[in-house]
């Protein structure tokens, strides 16, 4: 069994992917990347469909160490998909922990953007947790309902980026920059 979860390894690892199942230990791999990429550039997707995502300690590291990465120059841009019931639809912003939440991203120099899940219900394809980093890889997170982490995908591929950054441009004609949600007309 052993034997065979090691060449499973080293195909994935052939094949420019890794894969992590049910573990944290990802984030440790995640950056890595970060901190090796020459472009400093890092496009976060964070899909919140619990108020618990990115709320335990391994994922207040993982803000923390986006944080870092700000203070030493990286873009960072976090669009936020956000569940209804976080975000109604009559509601100006997010649920109120939610929405300061995001707002410290904010202040701490993550640009952030945030849409309504249910603004994408005829691309459901895009409400999927994704991060780039820089021009060298794209990872993709599935999460349980309380947001921990199921599994975890990092690929090098240039046609598996080429297709992030797809997504990524389609995201952005949903999503509304921070300010524009935040200011009243």
């Amino acid at each position: 069994m052993r034997l065979r979860d090691e060449r499973d390894r080293l195909e994935q690892l052939g094949a420019g992917r890794l894969i992590f199942d049910s573990t944290e230990t990802w984030r440790t791999v995640y950056e890595e990347i970060l901190n090796a990429c020459k472009a400093k550039r890092y496009l976060s997707v964070a899909v919140v469909r619990s108020d618990e995502y990115w709320r335990d300690k391994p994922g207040e590291r993982s803000l923390e160490f986006n944080f870092q990465l700000v203070n030493h120059g990286f873009h960072v841009h976090r669009i936020f998909v956000i569940d209804d019931f976080f975000w109604p639809p009559a509601a100006r912003t997010p649920s109120t922990i939610l929405f300061h939440w995001i707002h410290s991203q904010r202040l701490r120099g993550i640009e952030v953007s945030m849409v309504r899940i249910s603004e994408l219900e005829h691309e459901p394809t895009l409400a999927r947790d994704m991060g780039i980093y820089g021009t060298d890889a794209v990872g993709y997170q599935q999460t349980d309902f309380e947001g921990r982490t199921t599994r975890f995908e990092v690929t090098f591929d240039a046609a598996d980026m080429k297709d992030a950054e797809q997504r990524w441009e389609q995201l952005l004609l949903y999503a509304k920059p921070y300010d524009d949600v935040v200011v009243v007309n």
